[in-house]
Order: C-alpha cells, then structure tokens, then sequence
C-alpha cells in the first residue's frame, strides 16, 4: 500500500468515484454517512484543497482515497493543533473494502505524519458509527470527546504519533 498525493486533476474523478463506492455501500448496509451531492467532485473541490487529495495504492491500482491536513482544522477549533495531522474521508472501494487495507491505509497516514514531524495524528466521524469508532480504536485512537458540531454528532479521536505500535492484521 501506498500513499500517493494527487499529481493530476484526473485524481479529484478518482476519489469521487471511491467516495461514491463508499456511499452506496453504506446506504445499503442501513449506515448513511455522506451524500452523494457531499462527494460529486465540485463538492469536493469546494470542500478540500488539491494539495490535501491523497489517493491510496496496492498493487498498481488506486483502491481508496482520503483528504489530509496539517495543523488547522474546523472540527478542532477550540484547541492547540499546531503539529497535528489530520484526515477526513478516508474510504476504499467496493473491490478492497474489509481486506485489512484500511489499517495499511492508517500505517500510512501514520508515517506521513511521522515524517512530517507532526505530534498527533487526529480524525473524527460520526459519533453513531460504531464500527468505524471500534476501527480506530483497535489502531490505537483514543477518543478525545464526542459532541454535537456544524449538527452533527462527531466523535473526534487523537493518538501521539510518536507511541504508535503496529497493530496486528487479522
């Protein structure tokens, strides 16, 4: 697996389309989580900067997405996030969900952040989605607090890079 930062506008129509994947495949396991108006790439590009599209690949091909920033983000306001590193979206396509490509996929985020100096790796979801919330966890996440924010119910997780430890794939 590896983390690849977008180089091509080509790149926005991938991560739609994995996004989209995603979408589907939530709403028909009975577990909404974006819309398909959220992941349509003008929403994306309204949403997210190119320079924060990273695309994940395994084994030539591009099976998952997620968007990464540094240091500032609208969910973490009230606190001190210089040295963060922080995701959103991350999702794979239908061909690659549950085949442990998402903990790789985290590994990765991981050693970006290890190598960018960064202090803390940060995410959040929705609070309800406790699959998603039982997934971090298992990496290692410790959840920082759940809130209603922007009318959502967000569960917002942190772990210090620097004490990470392999988990084990299953």
């Amino acid at each position: 697996m590896e983390l690849v930062k977008a180089s091509k506008d080509l790149h926005w129509e991938v991560a739609s389309s994995l996004l989209t994947q995603t979408v589907e495949r939530c709403q028909k396991n009975g577990v909404p989580l974006w819309t398909h108006e959220q992941v349509n790439i003008s929403s994306l590009k309204s949403s997210y900067s190119f320079e924060s599209l990273y695309l994940l690949q395994h084994q030539n091909d591009f099976v998952g997405c997620v968007f990464i920033s540094f240091d500032h983000d609208v969910f973490w306001q009230e606190m001190s996030t210089q040295g963060s590193l922080f995701f959103h979206k991350l999702a794979m396509g239908n061909d690659h969900n549950s085949k442990g490509l998402g903990t790789l996929a985290l590994a990765k985020i991981l050693a970006l952040g290890k190598n960018r100096g960064c202090t803390w790796l940060r995410c959040d979801c929705h609070g309800g989605r406790l699959r998603l919330r039982n997934f971090y966890e298992q990496f290692g996440f410790e959840i920082l607090d759940r809130q209603e924010m922007f009318g959502f119910d967000v569960a917002r997780y942190q772990m210090p890079i620097n004490h990470y430890s392999q988990p084990t794939l299953r």
